[in-house]
């Protein structure tokens, strides 16, 4: 079981250091390593609900909560984008409800991962996508998720989406602001 477990974290890694090439963004290891393992989870289908909400938990009932909470969201917006999509949710949502919490464990846990999660958050969530387009080879958010992942997180990964999709340049609404 170790044996498959470091197989798999070595495939997740070279296609999370593929996916960081093609996008352009280089995470810090530690992150990587952080969203590497989380995807690992995400994806495993031998791992049961019950092992994966005890890891939640383990710091404590309002940290478990917020660190399930980032981590669930950064997964929605990150890997499986289509979901928030299907439901009507912006993947925005999401992206804002794991900043936030893992700005607030940030701020709990001094020299933690999760400063450098809330940091970089919206580069995990560009190299996740990337990953996703590799894997599937056609994009995971639609035009009006890129449009306001770009216009509210500064998504470069969606602002390239949708130049390459519009054959436009995305300006923003406060472009039009009257003054």
């Amino acid at each position: 079981m170790i044996g498959m477990r470091t197989e798999e974290s070595a495939i997740w890694h070279a296609l999370m250091t593929k996916s960081q090439t093609i996008s352009k963004i280089r995470l810090t290891p530690t992150v990587e390593a952080y969203v590497s393992e989380l995807v690992i989870r995400a994806m495993s289908a031998r791992r049961s609900t019950v092992e994966s909400t005890q890891d939640g938990f383990l710091l404590g009932s309002e940290h478990g909560e917020l660190h399930t909470i980032g981590d669930e969201c950064l997964i929605l917006a990150g890997l499986m984008p289509e979901r928030a999509i299907q439901e009507e949710i912006p993947v925005s949502f999401f992206v804002n409800m794991a900043f936030r919490a893992y700005t607030q464990l940030g701020e709990d846990y001094v020299d933690s991962v999760y400063s450098a999660l809330a940091a970089n958050l919206v580069d995990c969530i560009d190299v996740l996508h990337t990953l996703r387009e590799i894997e599937v080879g056609e994009p995971c958010i639609d035009p009006l998720n890129a449009f306001e992942l770009w216009s509210e997180a500064g998504s470069q990964h969606a602002w390239n989406y949708l130049v390459d999709s519009t054959n436009a340049v995305p300006v923003s609404a406060e472009s039009f602001a009257v003054h």
